[in-house]
């Protein structure tokens, strides 16, 4: 893994979107679970109604993290230190009934629960979310072994969404770096708005020959990515890149795959345990794409070919999910929420 910046990085905000903090499973009506991304602690929590809330963790009377010193009573949290119940708005009740507010109160997210992954929506600003994420078919049909836990995986990488992100236009590399038989044709390109839509089709070899193959890319901004395959089966996983800092980010990826004929269980059977873990090893691995992404520096004005004129546009599709850096030091954690 790469050790410090990365060279070439020049943006000093994250990106805006929703982003993967855990899957649906990892978190029971009562739990609560500590998390550190965008360089915060935050607290993600279940209360009774079974909805799932979060916020920054460290409340500025004590500095006690409340990923780690809390518990859930009904919607709220109760701090074990003092006894306060901080609310899903960010404020408190002390235990006299006193409602606290003001600058005590504490950054809260919009959070979503879609085909069993519990999203975030960060956004610098603080501005409400500007796009919601669709249901993919495959996420909740019947005929597809369901990604949790068997097509679920977590792993940390030393990289910034948005250079996974690229990866959608740079079909150029799934030639040379994933050995597809030649460069794949571009079917479908739609960068209108905040979700990217990308199709190509090419062959791959198997031990068994040539296999031709379809991707559809969808990406909603840089934190959730959809890729649908169908070569030897059909499939699709969804790439959920967090970050940490302004160094790491937490890559969770969920693979759904198409079930054997008269399989109802849900652990996937040997073609499709195959193709889950061809896929993790393809993004997460030691040999592929992950080697490229946590190596290479980022070029602000790359030297594209004609050919690679996607990857032109991808950039420009990019600019829209960064504020002005001028308008997010203007906030405060008292405003933002």
């Amino acid at each position: 893994m790469r050790q410090g910046a990365i060279a070439g990085w020049t943006q000093t905000v994250f990106p805006t979107g929703w982003f993967q903090v855990a899957w649906s499973p990892e978190i029971a009506v009562g739990d609560v679970v500590a998390r550190h991304y965008w360089c915060r602690d935050l607290v993600v929590w279940r209360g009774a109604s079974g909805r799932v809330h979060a916020m920054d963790a460290r409340e500025k009377r004590r500095g006690v993290d409340l990923g780690r010193a809390s518990r859930v009573v009904g919607e709220a949290l109760e701090c074990v230190v003092d006894g306060w119940l901080w609310q899903p708005d960010g404020s408190a009740l002390t235990p006299d009934g006193t409602r606290i507010e003001g600058d005590n109160v504490l950054r809260v997210y919009e959070t979503r629960e879609v085909m069993g992954l519990v999203l975030l929506w960060y956004d610098e600003l603080g501005r409400p979310p500007a796009w919601e994420i669709e249901v993919e078919p495959e996420a909740v049909s019947p005929d597809f072994y369901p990604a949790w836990p068997h097509g679920a995986v977590l792993d940390p990488m030393a990289c910034q969404p948005q250079i996974m992100a690229e990866n959608i236009a740079d079909v150029v590399h799934v030639h040379y770096a994933h050995r597809w038989l030649d460069i794949p044709t571009i079917t479908q390109w739609d960068d209108d708005g905040p979700v990217l839509v990308v199709g190509y089709r090419g062959q791959f070899s198997s031990p068994r020959g040539p296999v031709d193959a379809e991707f559809g890319n969808k990406a909603y901004g840089f934190g959730v990515m959809r890729t649908r395959m169908h070569s030897l089966r059909k499939f699709i996983h969804i790439l959920c890149p967090t970050p940490i800092d302004r160094e790491r980010m937490d890559v969770r990826l969920s693979a759904w795959v198409q079930r054997a004929p008269g399989d109802t269980g849900d652990v996937p059977d040997k073609v499709a345990m195959a193709l889950i873990k061809a896929q993790h090893a393809e993004v997460l691995g030691p040999n592929v794409d992950r080697t490229i992404w946590e190596n290479q520096a980022y070029l602000e004005r790359p030297g594209f070919r004609s050919q690679e004129r996607q990857y032109i546009a991808f950039r420009k599709w990019a600019k829209q999910f960064y504020p002005d850096p001028a308008q997010t030091e203007t906030q405060t954690p008292a405003t933002v929420g």
